[in-house]
Parts: C-alpha cells; sequence; structure tokens
C-alpha cells in the first residue's frame, strides 16, 4: 500500500505540498518586509498611521501640560527643581 504523507515524487504515491512554514522570529531579516511592500503598505494607510501618531503625540503632549500645571499650583517654581 503507498504511503500517502510521502513528500517524494518516486511515482509511489501522489505528490504533497508541504506546509507553509512560519517565518523564524530567530532571524531579524525574516521580519522585515521589502522597501517597496513597506512604502506601498505605509501610502495604503496613511490616514491611519497619521491618526494613530497625532493622537499619542497629543495625549502625551496633554498629560505633559497637567503634570507642569499641578506641580505648578500646588509646589510652585520650587516644585520643578525639588528632585525626585
Amino acid at each position: 500500500m503507498p504511503d500517502l504523507h510521502k513528500q517524494s515524487n518516486d511515482g509511489d504515491g501522489p505528490l504533497q505540498k508541504p506546509k507553509p512554514q512560519p517565518p523564524n522570529l530567530l532571524n531579524p531579516s525574516a521580519l522585515i518586509p521589502n522597501p517597496q511592500r513597506r512604502k506601498h503598505w505605509a501610502k495604503q494607510y496613511r490616514t491611519e498611521i497619521a491618526a494613530s501618531s497625532s493622537s499619542l503625540l497629543s495625549t502625551f503632549a496633554a498629560h505633559f501640560a497637567d503634570c507642569v500645571r499641578h506641580t505648578f499650583k500646588t509646589e510652585g517654581f520650587k516644585g520643578f527643581w525639588r528632585g525626585m
């Protein structure tokens, strides 16, 4: 009886396609897409990239401003040089 799981085409059975292998996570170059694909992806999702980065920037700026305002209200200028 022929082995159906055989991966060679020696006439004993049908040729089975090998399963696709996941990328090797230990090889960093396997995770970096080629430059043309990366450029296409960035152009396709430019609105989402711009919105996400502006949201993060505004959130960090607002938090920093709140911390500065709170420190100034509670401790005055000395609060900025007090240390941790």
